[in-house]
């Protein structure tokens, strides 16, 4: 009975998930109360973080470079990954070629 007082407030739809997820994962009535009271928490959006300029510059004159916009994203060990974003695969065959790649043909 305690449990599904606490579902009470959410939608028909997410009790049918949280029900499940109580029986599936053996909930007490406590632990369910927890798990209702984060779903009914707005979350907060992540703060994004600080571009250095140069990484800023960087990002704009290759994304100039290549007809594409263009994210850099790298960590303070020095790994990290360059995000080319395009729309369609004409436009990824754009940047591919002004990359240097040929089409096998």
């Amino acid at each position: 009975m305690g449990h599904a007082r606490t579902l009470l407030p959410l939608d028909d739809d997410r009790q049918l998930e949280v029900a499940t997820t109580i029986v599936s994962r053996g909930l007490n009535v406590r632990q369910t109360e927890a798990l209702v009271r984060g779903l009914s928490k707005p979350r907060q959006p992540a703060k994004p973080k600080g571009i250095d300029a140069d990484t800023r510059l960087l990002e704009e004159n290759l994304g100039m470079s290549l007809g594409q916009p263009v994210q850099i994203q790298h960590t303070s060990k020095g790994k990290g990954k360059l995000i080319i974003r395009y729309n369609n695969l004409d436009e990824l065959d754009g940047v591919l070629k002004k990359m240097g790649f040929k089409e096998k043909g």
